[in-house]
Order: C-alpha cells, then structure tokens, then sequence
C-alpha cells in the first residue's frame, strides 16, 4: 500500500470510527464525567482531556509491524468491520489506531477532530497525531506520547520510558 493510500483511508478513519456503537457509547460515558463542568466550554475541553488520557494510558503503544509482522490498519483492506476501538480492546497499537480513536471520540459528540500527517522529506508517511477544535482554536494533541500534554507538539515532549522492564523507549 503506498502512502498516500494509506492517508487516504486514515484521514477519513476517525468518522467511521465514529459511528462504532462501541465508540460512541465510550464518548457518552465521557461526556457525562465531563458534565460536571461550570461551563459548556469547559465541558468540551475536559471531555478532550479525558479522552486523551484514555487513549494515553489505555493503549500502550507498539509498531504493528513489532505486534503484528506487517502493517495493520483497523477498517483497511480485509477488515473492513474493525475500527479503532479495538486497539483499546487488545490495549496496544500504534500512532494511527491511537489518534482515530482519540478522534472518533471527540466527533461521536460532535467536537471537530482531525488526525494530522507527519511526513518525512522524502514522502514517507512517518507518524499519525491529531488536533482538536476547542474554543474556535485547533489544538494539537499527541495520543502517542503519553507525557503530552492538550496543545503540546510532539518534538516539545520529552522522550519517555514506555517499559524500563523491557527496555522500549517511544520518542
């Protein structure tokens, strides 16, 4: 599959993600820990925080080639029931199945999400993050690092220890 394939179907991923029953009853459960904000606002932006904090902690990150052998994308190509709810069901994947699922939440309440392309000087499809729309402003967010904070890019967080027993680093 070339990259820009690849793009194509992870850019539209997160609205179908959406529309998993799964999916959408995790963002229901979201939006109703959020409802205890003062304003509706806040409520919007604890709800992204809370679902960043999901996919942070409850996805442990791992290539799919490492997890897998190959390059495994929920809904492409022979699986197109999948989405990516099931990478918090298995509870590891990789940058793309993090940041649809952090997506999909946030458009299962109807916040504008979109994953954002990281591309390599040479045209290599490098790494999936995110941004999110609070307060008429995008906002980054990268599911990937799980010291990352709301806003914060990704060469702005420190590299971390993903498993110090297993000697994995994830920058």
């Amino acid at each position: 599959m070339s990259d820009a394939a690849k793009w194509a179907h992870l850019a539209e991923a997160p609205s179908r993600d959406a529309r998993d029953p799964r999916v959408r009853f995790l963002a229901d459960a979201l939006w109703t820990a959020a409802g205890t904000a003062p304003t509706r606002e806040r409520m919007i932006d604890l709800f992204v925080r809370l679902a960043l904090a999901l996919v942070h902690e409850g996805i442990r990150y791992k290539l799919d080639t490492d997890r897998v052998g190959h390059e495994d994308i929920a809904g492409w190509q022979g699986s197109p029931d999948r989405s990516s709810y099931d990478g918090l069901e298995r509870g590891v994947d990789d940058c793309d199945a993090k940041g649809s699922l952090f997506c999909a939440l946030c458009l299962a309440r109807s916040i504008p999400a979109e994953l954002v392309p990281v591309w390599s000087p040479d045209g290599e499809l490098k790494h999936v993050a995110a941004r999110v729309r609070i307060g008429g402003a995008w906002r980054h967010c990268e599911p990937t690092l799980r010291r990352s904070l709301l806003g914060e890019r990704p060469e702005h967080v420190p590299t971390e220890l993903v498993g110090a027993h297993q000697g994995e680093w994830l920058q």
